[in-house]
C-alpha cells in the first residue's frame, strides 16, 4: 500500500502546486493588469455639441520626483497667440489645413505654472507671471509636442491635484446627406484612470459606440453619460453619429461618404467581433488553466491506478539481486525510463565487484580506477561498455583519475569549444538513457505521460497561433495581455507535468509493481539511520552489496553515514559516489558553460476603434 500512497503523494504535490499557480494567476492577473500604482487620475470630460471639450483630471500622486502634470495629444495642438503673455509671442498661425485642437484655457493648482507646447515644438507659458519665464527652457526640454500641463518648480508634493483643460476640437467629420459621424479618441497612452466619466452634452445621438465596450452608458435628457475605469494605456474613445444639422458648429474638415450609418455599423461590427474573440479567448484560457490540474487527477484515476499489494514500509534485504544496478536506477529510482548520474557510479561499483575494473586509490579529492584486461566484454551490456570505454579513453595506461580528468577537461574547455563539446557529449552519454533501455523497460511497464506527445504539439501550436493571431492594442483592454500570459502559463504547466514520473500515469505489467514497492521499501531502510542500525548486517560483503544498490537508489551517503556510526569499516567503493559526485558535477557544468557560450555572438477620425481623432492622455513626469 505504501507505493500506491507514494504515487498519490507525488500527484497530490504536483496538482496542489499547479492549482495554486493557476488560481493565483487567474484571479490576480486581471488585478495586476488593472492596478493603479502610485500615480493615477480620476478623469471627467464633457464634450459639447459645439465641439468644445472640457477635461478635468484629479491626479493622485503617491511618488516623489515628479514636476509636471500634463495632458498630451497625438493630434496637432495649436495656441491662440492673443491668449499668451510671453517674452516673445509666436506669430499668428497660418491657415490650418489639417484637423487640429486649439487650447482655450489651462487651469492649474496653486504654486504651479500652466504651459503649452504646440505641434511645432514651441513652448509657451500660459500665465500672467512674467517671473515664471525663467522656467520656460526646462519646460521646453521636458514637455512633449502637443502637450498642455502644469509645471511645479519645486516638484509635485504627494497628494491630489485637479487640473482643468479647455480645448476646441476641430476633428475630421464624415457626412452624408443626413448624418454626421465623429470619432473622438480621448486617451490611448496614459496613466491609469481610476474613475472615468465622459458626458456628451447636447448631441442628438443616433448611433453610439464606446471603445472599449466595458463602460456603462446612461441617457439623461440631452446628456449621454459614459462611466467606468481605464487601466494604463487602454483606449478611451467615443464614436457616434448625429443628425448633420444638430451640430452647433459647421465642421471645417468634412469628408462626404455614402450611407454613414452602414459604414459605422460595419466598422464596429468587425471590431466587436475581434473584441469578443479576444475576450472569449481570455476566459477560455483562464478556464483551461484552472481545469488543467483537475484533468491530471482524472487521467490518473482512469489510467494510473495499480493493483494493490501489501509490502512493509522497510525491507531489510535486496529485493532482486539479479537486477543490474543501472537497471534499478532506471526502473525504480525517480522516473521510469530516465537515468541519472547515480547509474554511472553504481555501475563502476558493480564492475569493480565483478573484477572488470579495480578501485586502486581513494582520497578526499580523488578516486583512481584501473581497467583490467579481461575477455568478458561480451558479458557487458551496452551501458556497461559505454562506461568502460569512457574510463579507457580518458585514462592513462588504463588508469583513470577523476581529479586529473576534471583538470584536463577544464583546461580544454578554456581553449577549445570543439574539445569542450566532445567532452560534454561523453559526459552526458553516461547519464543519457540508452535506446535499448526503452525496449527493456517495456517488459515491465507501460509508461505514460500526463499528455500524449501529439497533444503537447497541438497545445504548442494553439498557443503559438493564439499569441500570433489574437488582436493587440489599447482597443482590446487587458485581454490580449491576459491571453498571452494564460496561454504561455498553460504551456508551462503542461511542460511541468511532463516531469511527473511516468509510473504515476503508467501501469506496471504482471506483478512488477510489487517489485517497485519492494525497492522503495529497501530504499526507505537505507536512508533511515535508526532503522538501518537495527537491521545492519554483520558481514562486510553484504554491506558492499547494499552500497551498490544504495548508490543506484541515490542514498549511498546514508549507508556510509550508518557504517561510520556503527563502526563498520568503510570500503573503498564508498568513495566513488561520495567523492566522484562533486567532481563529475563540476566538470559537467564546466563543459556545459563552454559549449553554451561558444555559439553566442558577442490625427485620424475614421470608422471603428482606434480610428478616432485625438489620442494621448494624462500623465505625470
Amino acid at each position: 500500500m505504501k507505493g500506491v500512497r507514494d504515487e498519490r503523494v507525488v500527484l497530490t504535490i504536483y496538482v496542489t502546486v499547479l492549482v495554486a499557480i493557476s488560481v493565483i494567476a487567474v484571479f490576480s492577473l486581471p488585478t495586476l493588469l488593472t492596478s493603479l500604482g502610485p500615480i493615477y487620475a480620476d478623469y471627467r470630460a464633457t464634450l459639447f455639441s459645439n465641439l468644445t471639450l472640457i477635461e478635468e483630471y484629479t491626479y493622485h500622486i503617491g511618488e516623489t520626483g515628479k514636476t509636471m502634470l500634463y495632458r498630451y495629444w497625438e493630434a496637432p495642438l495649436y495656441i491662440p497667440p492673443k491668449l499668451l503673455i510671453t517674452e516673445k509671442p509666436p506669430p499668428e498661425p497660418l491657415t490650418i489645413e489639417e484637423p487640429h485642437i486649439v487650447v482655450v484655457h489651462v487651469d492649474c493648482p496653486q504654486n504651479s505654472i500652466p504651459y503649452v507646447k504646440d505641434y511645432q515644438g514651441l513652448s509657451l507659458l500660459y500665465t500672467y507671471g512674467p517671473e515664471y519665464s525663467t522656467y520656460l527652457r526646462e519646460i521646453s526640454i521636458r514637455a512633449y509636442k502637443n502637450e498642455a500641463g502644469c509645471y511645479f518648480p519645486g516638484g509635485v508634493p504627494l497628494g491630489s491635484y485637479t487640473v482643468r483643460f479647455t480645448f476646441q476640437l476641430n476633428p475630421p467629420v464624415h457626412v452624408d446627406g443626413k448624418y454626421a459621424h465623429l470619432n473622438i479618441m480621448l486617451a490611448s497612452t496614459h496613466i491609469p484612470y481610476r474613475q472615468v466619466e465622459v458626458v456628451l452634452a447636447g448631441f442628438d445621438i443616433v448611433k453610439l459606440y464606446v471603445h472599449v465596450p466595458e463602460y456603462s452608458v446612461e441617457r439623461v435628457g440631452s446628456l449621454t453619460i459614459i462611466r467606468g475605469s481605464s487601466p494604463r494605456d487602454v483606449l478611451l474613445e467615443v464614436e457616434f453619429v448625429v443628425p448633420r444639422d444638430s451640430l452647433e458648429v459647421v465642421p471645417t474638415y468634412t469628408t462626404s461618404v455614402d450611407d454613414v450609418l452602414s459604414k459605422v455599423d460595419q466598422a464596429n461590427s468587425s471590431y466587436s467581433l475581434a473584441y469578443g474573440i479576444t475576450k472569449g479567448a481570455f476566459y477560455v484560457f483562464a478556464a483551461a488553466l484552472l481545469a488543467f490540474p483537475l484533468m491530471l487527477v482524472v487521467r490518473y484515476v482512469f489510467t494510473g491506478t495499480e493493483k494493490r499489494f501489501t509490502v512493509p514500509e522497510y525491507l531489510s534485504y535486496i529485493p532482486n539481486p539479479s537486477r543490474k544496478p543501472w537497471h534499478v536506477n532506471l526502473l525504480f529510482h525517480k522516473d521510469v525510463v530516465k537515468m541519472d548520474e547515480n547509474a554511472f557510479y553504481a555501475t563502476i561499483l558493480d564492475l569493480a565487484k565483478r573484477g572488470v575494473i579495480e578501485i586502486r586509490e581513494v582520497g578526499k579529492d580523488d578516486v583512481v580506477v584501473e581497467v583490467k584486461e579481461v575477455g568478458t566484454a561480451e558479458d557487458l551490456d551496452v551501458y556497461e561498455r559505454r562506461v568502460l570505454e569512457f574510463l579507457r579513453e580518458y585514462g592513462e595506461g588504463r588508469v583513470f583519475s577523476f581529479k586529473k580528468f576534471s583538470e584536463m577537461v577544464k583546461k580544454d574547455a578554456e581553449s577549445s569549444v570543439v574539445r569542450a563539446r566532445h567532452h560534454f557529449s561523453k559526459l552526458t552519454s553516461l547519464t543519457r538513457t540508452p535506446r535499448e533501455a526503452y525496449t527493456y523497460v517495456m517488459q515491465f511497464i507501460e509508461p505514460r505521460k500526463p499528455l500524449p506527445v501529439y497533444v503537447m504539439v497541438a497545445l504548442l501550436l494553439v498557443v503559438a497561433l493564439t499569441v500570433v493571431l489574437i488582436p493587440r492594442g489599447p482597443e482590446y483592454h487587458i485581454y490580449p495581455m491576459g491571453v498571452t500570459a494564460f496561454s504561455i502559463l498553460l504551456l508551462v504547466e503542461a511542460a511541468v507535468s511532463y516531469t511527473i514520473p511516468s509510473y504515476v500515469f503508467g501501469r506496471w505489467k504482471e506483478d512488477y509493481y510489487r517489485e517497485k514497492l519492494e525497492w522503495g521499501a529497501f530504499r526507505n531502510l537505507l536512508k533511515d539511520l535508526a532503522k538501518l542500525g537495527k537491521y545492519a548486517p554483520q558481514d562486510l560483503v553484504i554491506w558492499r552489496d547494499w552500497l551498490v544498490y544504495a548508490t543506484a537508489l541515490g542514498v549511498a551517503d546514508k549507508v556510509v553515514e550508518a557504517m561510520e556510526k556503527l563502526n563498520v569499516p568503510v570500503p573503498k567503493e564508498a568513495y566513488v559516489p561520495i567523492v566522484c559526485r562533486p567532481i563529475f558535477t563540476r566538470t559537467l557544468a564546466t563543459t556545459r558553460a563552454a559549449v553554451s557560450s561558444g555559439g553566442r555572438a558577442a490625427g485620424r477620425g475614421g470608422f471603428g476603434a482606434r480610428g478616432g481623432f485625438g489620442g494621448g492622455g494624462g500623465g505625470a513626469r
